[in-house]
């Protein structure tokens, strides 16, 4: 995470959370004295500087609803750990029919390749 200067985080909703297996990763990476600090001023991230990209994918339509707990969560997750230049991609509405999967998921494409252009 320190070599690089993007991070891609792939975030599937899971019963308006992210998955276990995401949520292991941010247990073992948030860690004082290595990705933060205490100092008198109140804890302070060191992982700065770099680009965040959070795809973030749901059966049904979720953005800035109050079911969207996915991008609140690693916004301050991140954020806690000093990472603020964050982007998000969505493909939602994957489970409201093919058409509608198909869409998203083209958008979705579009929004990444014009991030890394």
């Amino acid at each position: 995470m320190f070599d690089h200067n993007t991070l891609i985080i792939a975030a599937p909703m899971y019963n308006f959370m992210i998955p276990t297996q995401l949520k292991n990763w941010i247990d073992l990476i948030a860690r004082a004295g290595i990705t933060f600090r205490y100092t008198q001023e109140g804890p302070e991230g060191m992982v700065t500087g770099k680009r965040v990209i959070f795809v973030i994918t749901s059966g049904g339509v979720h953005a800035k609803s109050t079911n969207d707990h996915i991008e609140p969560y690693l916004r301050t997750v991140l954020g806690f750990l000093g990472m603020t230049g964050i982007e998000v991609v969505r493909a939602e509405g994957l489970a409201m029919g093919e058409q509608r999967a198909l869409e998203a998921m083209s958008s979705a494409k579009q929004e990444l390749l014009a991030l890394v252009e």
